[in-house]
């Protein structure tokens, strides 16, 4: 049976893309990556693939969602 998940109206999902050329290419540097976003965003999940990895984010925060692109050198896309 499929489930439903109500998001908050403050609550929205979001992927990090890790291209092959960045330095957290790859499941450890994911982990890395992971390791250093802000505590408002929870790491759902990763796939890691060539040439891009993902880290499947959740957060209630926009400001830190709006931060990653410049201060952590990532793309980021909404869900």
């Amino acid at each position: 049976m499929n489930q439903v998940k109500v998001l908050k109206q403050d609550e929205f999902y979001f992927r990090i893309l890790v291209t092959n050329e960045s330095d957290y290419f790859g499941l450890d540097g994911l982990i890395e990556l992971s390791g250093k976003l802000p505590s408002t965003i929870k790491t759902l999940g990763v796939k890691v693939a060539n040439p891009i990895c993902k880290i499947y984010c959740m957060t209630d925060n926009h400001s830190d969602y709006m931060g990653i692109e410049s201060r952590l050198s990532v793309k980021t896309e909404m869900m």
